[in-house]
């Protein structure tokens, strides 16, 4: 077909057309890149959405062809993704374990003592700071000024915690708080918690906190990282939900160890992914079921490494720098392997996937962003170490698929939060002295809302030092739980998924006492008010009661309890300070041998 030449068209004219399709061409071999890989969402980059809570839960050692192509794990396999964003090419940052921890909390790259998960607890010497926010050296525990995202945190008003499964079960080899296995310092500490044990399972080299002198020195480790079981009543509502909850499973349950010395989440010895799975069943509802969740959270659930560390393994991605220390982050290799992620949140539509490469240092990037730090770092826009390098991209709208809604606003300062916070969790203690608690251990209850009408078909968690059950409560409000009784630590019921964040949660603990003793109870209402009537039964009959002062605390001296069957319930009684129903989220029973 002959066509019509075209009317000549002025110079002028003709270098702006030349510039019009060179544009074109360079955004579509920009958007060619960017999806390499095939299949999914794959554009990256653009303004991330406001989020007000984010979590992270680290796994253990597991490639991604293994972990999302398995039939042992359906739950992060197939159900996660299939509520959120899976992200087939993320990348680990080194090997083995404690390196990609580190770079996930400081954008820290890998030196020897990281790369071998720090057998000796002692300082990074010299410390002395080079260029990408790095410092030179060799050890575990940088300097403070070394700065982390807590750090960061801190100073921008929002708040943090860490939850470490297991931390302080036994007190000879960690304490309960921070979780530091000996004191830091140039003097090399062995860490006793590099093996498990079949009552405790923490591991300090998941714990990053640990390796900080800024966390350590002024407190906020101890102060900010505490034991999983607090995790629960911290989600009751979202202003005693941390922005940042950074969430550690024991060698167990996060499916590093297989098979275990102590037991899974299902009260078995099977670890890997069978392990990790069925953690990720009882702790992730949780979180997606919370008010804080709903309100602008995004949670992460990654792993640390791939398995092994050879050939596909230490693969890297995403230009990562080798860093000053080694050569070779993934010691035979640049980087840890392709390891996947999945992100759920309000801000991604269900069943989203993108193969945009990111690691570790790229969801640090992410976290920043996302909680809205944008000064200092490495690169002065709010990026830590290599989280501020060059062409690093954060997750972008090839994750958050979502559209955010109308009116959300940034995450609240930690005063903002305090102030908003009202009466939202109740704590029981028991201590008893030679009375024995048997099993089953029992806990009956009910569910009620803000008007006081039951309700129905809502999930119960039931958690007692590494024992666990569930139920569902019944028309009336009803439910009725069997666990193993804890020789010690916690018993912590939990309402999971309610839509209304004004429920009231009465839980009563029926179990079997042999011999006698007179028991204390304490506890407190939180927030801190006074002159709150907090009132025991055991079954139908009261034993006693007690007013909170103006901490909140209480306490209650019991008469004896003698052998036979024991039904200890608390009721609150609001004053008139508090609202007419008091919320109860959570109760706790700790008895002490």
């Amino acid at each position: 077909m002959n066509l019509p030449h075209p009317a000549p068209v002025p110079r002028r004219r003709r270098r702006r057309r030349r510039r019009r399709v060179l544009a074109t061409a360079l955004l579509g071999l920009l958007a060619s890149v960017a999806t390499l890989g095939g299949g999914g969402a794959h554009a990256s980059g653009g303004s991330l959405p406001a989020a007000r809570h984010v979590w992270l839960i680290d796994l253990e050692n597991k490639g991604y062809d293994e972990t999302f192509g398995g039939a042992t794990n359906p739950y992060l396999a197939s159900v996660l993704p299939g509520q959120g964003a899976l992200l087939r090419q993320y990348y680990g940052i080194g090997h083995v374990s404690l390196d990609n921890y580190i770079a996930q909390l400081s954008g820290q790259a890998p030196n020897a003592d990281t790369q071998s998960d720090c057998q000796n607890y002692q300082d990074v010497a010299p410390g002395t700071p080079t260029s990408g926010g790095q410092v030179v050296g060799q050890g575990c525990v940088y300097p403070t000024s070394v700065q982390t995202l807590p750090n960061q945190l801190t100073a921008a008003g929002l708040t943090y915690k860490g939850y470490m499964e297991d931390m302080g079960n036994d007190a000879g080899r960690e304490p309960s708080t921070c979780g530091n296995p000996g004191p830091a310092g140039p003097t090399p500490v062995r860490d006793p918690t590099q093996t498990s044990t079949a009552t405790d399972q923490y591991a300090a080299r998941h714990n990053p906190f640990v390796y900080f002198h800024s966390l350590l020195d002024d407190g906020q480790c101890a102060a900010r990282v505490h034991r999983l079981d607090e995790l629960p009543s911290d989600l009751g509502s979202a202003a005693t939900t941390p922005n940042f909850s950074f969430i550690t499973p024991n060698l167990c349950n996060d499916g590093h160890d297989d098979p275990c010395t102590g037991v899974n989440t299902d009260g078995t010895h099977a670890g890997g992914l069978v392990g990790s799975d069925a953690f990720l069943r009882h702790w992730v509802p949780l979180i997606t079921g919370s008010p804080a969740f709903r309100d602008g959270g995004v949670l992460v659930v990654t792993f640390d490494e791939s398995d092994g560390n050879g050939g596909t393994s230490a693969l890297a991605c995403c230009g990562e720098p080798t860093g000053p220390n080694t050569t070779m982050p993934g010691t035979t290799g640049p980087g840890g392997g392709r390891v996947g992620a999945v992100v759920l949140s309000p801000f991604v539509r269900p069943g989203t996937v993108s193969d945009v490469p990111y690691n570790h240092y790229s969801l640090l990037r992410s976290l920043e962003d996302l909680l809205g730090i944008s000064t200092g770092g490495a690169d002065g826009k709010g990026h830590l170490g290599y989280a501020g390098q060059d062409g690093l991209v954060p997750f972008g709208a090839d994750v958050f698929t979502q559209p955010a809604a109308a009116g959300a606003s940034p995450a609240p300062t930690a005063a903002a939060a305090a102030a908003a916070a009202g009466p939202a969790s109740l704590s029981m203690r028991l201590s008893r002295a030679t009375a024995v608690f048997h099993d089953p251990l029992r806990a009956t209850g009910g569910l009620l809302d803000s008007r006081g009408a039951p309700v129905a078909n809502a999930q119960v968690l039931l958690s007692c030092a590494g024992s666990r059950g569930s139920g569902s409560t019944d028309a009336a409000g009803r439910f009725t739980i069997d666990t193993r009784a804890a020789a010690s630590g916690a018993c912590v019921a939990t309402a999971a998924g309610l839509r209304s964040t004004d429920a009231r949660l009465d839980v009563a603990w029926l179990s079997t006492v042999t011999g006698s003793a007179r028991s204390l109870l304490t506890g407190s209402v939180a927030p801190a008010h006074a002159g709150v009537t907090v009132i025991v039964r055991d079954g139908a009959r009261k034993v006693g009661s007690a007013r909170t002062v103006a901490s909140g605390r209480w306490h209650l001296r019991l008469p004896t309890l003698r052998t036979g069957p024991h039904r200890l319930a608390v009721t609150v009684v609001p004053s008139r300070s508090l609202r007419a129903r008091t919320t109860v989220r959570s109760v706790r029973v700790v008895h002490a041998a």
